[in-house]
């Protein structure tokens, strides 16, 4: 089963599975996806079903929608390393789900930035090819309670550690670290930073300099465990 991902900030609030051939995207309450942010028109864009692929189309909305940081004027189809932006929210496909939030009959409200999802959505039959270039990296998180279950990697850089200025902030008294780590995009790599000597484990091995991630490596910061993934 595919899934419909809706992250804001790069954190994910919500997955529903895709069922439908048609999604609607808007701030008005008809639409199938409902965002409630004045950036967002009430019918904004839609996304359809063509055959056994899927495409992105803006409805002449008045801040546009983003393939791939790009605005788009016409229908764009859309590959599984693709992400659309619609105002502050960034909505990715995905082959399982990693939200804690699961579609039931009702409308289900982020108060974060009041999106409501609505259950329909669109089932997902393409396998289309990867483009190492336009691939998506994120951070599954577990084993400590941060607030974030999965994490979309954005920015170019992501600080780990107690203080509250911190991306992923660890809790703990006075031996948790206000800084421990840093994660930095460095072209098109990910790198992981210990700040803190004998902090980090990588694939359980403790490293203290820069070390370049690749996929499906396992990052561990005292009791939180990090996989670091791409699709």
């Amino acid at each position: 089963m595919n899934y419909l991902e809706v992250y804001f900030n790069g954190v994910l609030k919500h997955s529903i599975p895709v069922q439908s051939e048609v999604i609607s995207i808007g701030r008005s309450s008809s639409n199938d996806l409902v965002i409630d942010n004045m950036g967002v028109s009430n019918h904004h864009a839609i996304i359809t079903k063509k055959d056994s692929f899927f495409f992105i189309e803006d409805l002449n909305s008045t801040n546009g929608t983003f393939l791939n940081n790009h605005k788009i004027s016409e229908q764009q189809k859309i590959d599984s390393q693709d992400s659309i932006t619609i105002g502050k929210h960034t909505i990715k496909f995905s082959e399982w789900s990693q939200s804690k939030h699961t579609p039931t009959s009702n409308p289900i409200l982020d108060v974060s930035d009041a999106t409501v999802m609505m259950k329909k959505s669109v089932k997902n039959k393409k396998t289309p090819e990867k483009s190492s270039e336009r691939n998506s990296f994120h951070l599954i998180l577990s084993g400590e309670k941060t607030g974030i279950n999965k994490l979309l990697l954005t920015k170019s850089n992501y600080s780990i550690g107690k203080a509250k200025d911190n991306d992923i902030r660890l809790s703990g008294w006075f031996f948790t670290p206000a800084h421990i780590a840093e994660i930095e995009k460095i072209g098109h790599s990910f790198y992981i930073t210990p700040l803190k000597k004998n902090a980090v484990k990588l694939n359980n091995s403790t490293i203290n300099s820069s070390t370049a991630l690749s996929a499906t490596d396992v990052i561990k910061i005292k009791k939180l465990t990090l996989r670091f993934l791409s699709n």
